[in-house]
């Protein structure tokens, strides 16, 4: 099920209102607990019921191994890292089996649904527990409701056991009271959605599938295929952390707003946060971090991004993807420990380097798996300057974009710079019925695009 659309809503209001018939009658923690674990596997197996079993046994494979770990006497003995290495192999090794080979003619599976973000948060857990950072869960209930919790199961955002299992032990019906914010963040996540990604999302296949597009009509591609990864994305983390409010769990916002970052690090604080810090923590610091050396800090980040490429997709445009990202992170870093160049350097040349340059290569690469499309870009660059300088669909094209797009912008800017916390009702529903608004009417309600992130 997809949170833009109705049929959700209707599973979500039939399970709040469980939970808040044992709310009003003042039942055990347990209780409301239990109704929210039985709505979230519920909710996985209404999304992907043939590959529900894959979902419980990466969660039971980490859940056992957390217990023998932690119950295991003395600290990091080798019964503890075989045991570890052996979690990781079984969990990555289920997931490499099902995103590296259901598109194989030898094989009839499909890819579950979120497999690499419930993977990563249950492994993130193993491997806490193991490190000492977390404490084993005090049950496999309460365990099970921490690793399924149905607003971030499925993309995120990959939650540390030491950050959400304490509210999960608090999980509650919240109060009219602190209906505000979550009922925002949803209201803003439907415009984000309906409006925005799957408004220019036809377009952007219009230009990537047209014999006639330019060499800059492409680069115009690439730069909205971001903007529709980068709204879509950032509709599914505010769905999610207002739907975990309304259960009084505050989740990490996945996104934020991308228009404030100046320089490469800054952006990737802002884009798909905790997927970058679960590389970070569990690949790049073990790989040495920064390193010994220029070189060796270099190296390190660049493998980091690679397998960030990898865990997209086994295909060269994901590579490529990797090896470009992590050579402008890592040559970004460079400059900045080792020269005065990135200080003095006004901060909307960082801006403009981001939006023109790594946004629409990016985009680029994250669509060009296609032979096809390969060839009409390669077509279209190498036909001529009358091609590569031919300003005529960028002039219809690129207003039909913006007619999305300034909004959606605009309303990032609003959200960066106010403190929902402080907002009254009245400026709330002003907000929300603006959002809903365009989302309702000029899409025509409720739509069944999937999440594109769904798909990794």
């Amino acid at each position: 099920m997809l949170f833009s659309n109705l049929d959700f809503w209707i599973f979500f209001a039939v399970l709040y209102l469980v939970a808040l018939f044992f709310s009003c009658l003042k039942a055990t923690q347990s209780k409301v607990k239990s109704v929210v674990l039985v709505g979230s596997l519920t909710f996985y197996a209404l999304g992907d019921a043939a590959n529900f079993w894959v979902l419980i046994w990466i969660k039971l494979l980490c859940f056992f191994a957390g217990k023998f770990i932690a119950e295991t006497p003395g600290l990091k003995t080798r019964r503890q890292k075989i045991l570890l290495g052996l979690t990781i192999f079984l969990a990555i090794g289920t997931l490499a089996f099902f995103k590296y080979s259901v598109d194989s003619s030898t094989t009839d599976y499909t890819m579950p649904l979120g497999i690499s973000f419930f993977t990563f948060q249950a492994l993130s857990y193993v491997i806490d527990v193991y490190r000492g950072r977390a404490q084993k869960a005090d049950s496999i209930h309460d365990y099970m409701v921490y690793v399924t919790f149905f607003p971030q199961l499925i993309a995120g955002p990959i939650e540390r056991f030491g950050q959400l299992y304490p509210q999960i032990n608090n999980i509650r019906v919240c109060n009219l009271s602190e209906m505000k914010i979550p009922f925002l963040l949803i209201s803003m996540a439907f415009f984000k959605k309906l409006f925005v990604a799957d408004s220019i999302g036809p377009t952007v296949q219009l230009i990537f599938h047209s014999d006639d597009s330019r060499a800059l009509e492409f680069l115009l591609g690439g730069w909205a295929m971001a903007m529709q990864v980068y709204f879509d994305f950032s509709a599914y983390s505010d769905f999610a952390v207002g739907l975990g409010l309304l259960f009084g769990v505050k989740l990490t916002q996945n996104f934020r707003p991308i228009w404030f970052a100046m320089n490469p690090l800054e952006f990737w604080e802002r884009w798909n946060v905790t997927t970058g810090r679960w590389f970070r923590d569990y690949l790049l610091i073990p790989l040495g971090g920064n390193g010994t050396s220029r070189l060796q800090s270099a190296r390190n980040m660049i493998i980091m991004f690679l397998a960030i490429g990898l865990w997209h997709g086994a295909s060269w445009n994901w590579l490529l993807w990797g090896l470009f990202q992590g050579l402008i992170v890592a040559a970004y870093r460079d400059i900045k420990k080792h020269t005065n160049w990135a200080d003095i350097t006004p901060h909307f040349v960082g801006f403009l380097f981001l939006q023109f340059f790594l946004l629409p290569v990016s985009g680029l690469l994250h669509i060009t798996s296609s032979k096809a499309i390969m060839e009409r870009i390669e077509h279209a660059t190498l036909s001529g300057a009358y091609s590569l300088f031919d300003l005529s669909g960028i002039k219809i094209l690129g207003p039909h974009l913006m007619f999305y797009l300034i909004p959606a912008i605009l309303l990032d800017f609003l959200s960066e710079k106010l403190e929902f916390e402080k907002l009254e009702w009245r400026h709330v529903a002003v907000i929300a019925a603006v959002c809903l608004g365009f989302a309702a009417f000029l899409q025509k309600g409720f739509k069944q695009t999937s999440f594109i992130y769904f798909g990794f």
